[in-house]
């Protein structure tokens, strides 16, 4: 059947985004934290762990778990990673941890909606907080990544990002601003 999800992903299909956004967020949480490896996935042991895989690369895992699912699983698993990031809290040290896997997977399956989700947590992160600086460098490049896809949808994201980049972090404006003019090239003198 055209449009069917492989055998090894159908342990999680016919599922909805809080299904995956809760089986995402646990799963991740106990393959790091509690070291559970593939049984962390319940459903999709078997896709992420198949001999001559690179076991330590679980973001690039669980993309091809969500590549295999039909095409209506899969807009519910997207969705899902975009409702896992919006739950997690980026100044507790493990969920930033997690956060940082679900942006990397976000990014991996060009999610736009998680450029929504960045950008309010972005305003969340508490300098003096255990969040991790790595996570706001990557949900930056995310953002970029994202944006440079989305074209003029990514706008307003963009507009968001700037004034967070702006005050402290001045060598990623011109990013910023160079990301605008890929999006929406047309308005090159209002960026």
């Amino acid at each position: 059947m055209i449009g069917a999800q492989r055998p090894e992903a159908n342990g999680i299909a016919g599922r909805d985004m809080t299904f995956y956004s809760q089986w995402l967020r646990v799963g991740l949480f106990e393959h790091f934290h509690e070291a559970k490896g593939a049984k962390s996935f319940p459903g999709a042991e078997d896709a992420i762990d198949r001999p001559g895989r690179d076991s330590g690369d679980i973001v690039g895992e669980l993309g091809r778990v969500a590549d295999q699912l039909a095409v209506r699983d899969k807009e519910s698993f997207r969705a899902g990673v975009a409702e896992a990031l919006r739950q997690l809290d980026i100044n507790d040290v493990k969920e930033c941890e997690i956060a940082f896997l679900v942006t990397r997977l976000g990014a991996r399956l060009r999610v736009a909606r998680v450029l929504d989700v960045l950008t309010d947590k972005a305003y969340r992160i508490r300098a003096d907080g255990p969040a991790p600086r790595r996570l706001f460098e990557r949900a930056f490049d995310t953002m970029l990544d994202l944006a440079r896809a989305g074209g003029r949808d990514a706008m307003p994201c963009l507009h968001q990002v700037l004034p967070l980049v702006a005050h402290d972090r001045r060598r990623r404006v011109d990013v910023v601003l160079r990301a605008m003019c890929e999006a929406d090239p047309d308005r090159l003198d209002k960026h």
